[in-house]
């Protein structure tokens, strides 16, 4: 009968494979994911709201998509009243609404302090690229969407 010899090196080569392939089967944790955003819901921390008097400068790689504007009037003369909302883009005026006079979207709250409140929706698809300085004279609506 012959004598069963094992050679060091060969030994030491197996061993650290075996270990090595152990480790490879080992499983791994899944990725670190946020839950996804159901269709047609824009996450909390994507909206924001610009106000008179405090321009808005859109983030680099990406859009404000701007979804309302309007302004909040008492009829008493208080801020805004009789005067139209505007949104500009860089200095150029690109949307409005009518004034409190003029247009329809007007509501009375409360018993003693009438007030009008205006706010009508932008047409889909208004949005405003990386690096422009957006202004409004009233409130403008809206998200920030990555590209």
């Amino acid at each position: 009968m012959q004598k069963l010899e094992v050679h060091p090196p060969s030994l030491l080569a197996g061993s650290v494979l075996a270990v090595l392939a152990f480790i490879a089967m080992a499983p791994t944790p899944p990725p670190p994911s946020t839950a996804p955003t159901p269709p047609g819901l824009i996450p909390a921390r994507n909206m924001i709201q610009i106000h008179q008097g405090t321009p808005y400068t859109v983030p680099t790689g990406q859009l404000l998509v701007v979804t309302g504007l309007g302004s909040f009037a008492g009829i008493s003369g208080g801020f805004g009243a009789g005067i139209p909302a505007t949104l500009s883009v860089n200095g150029v005026g690109e949307i409005g609404t009518r004034s409190a006079e003029q247009g329809p979207n007007q509501m009375v709250y409360g018993d003693n302090l009438p007030e009008v409140r205006s706010m009508v929706p932008v047409p889909p698809g208004f949005a405003i690229a990386q690096g422009s300085v957006v202004t409004v004279t009233g409130v403008a609506w809206g998200y920030i969407e990555r590209y």
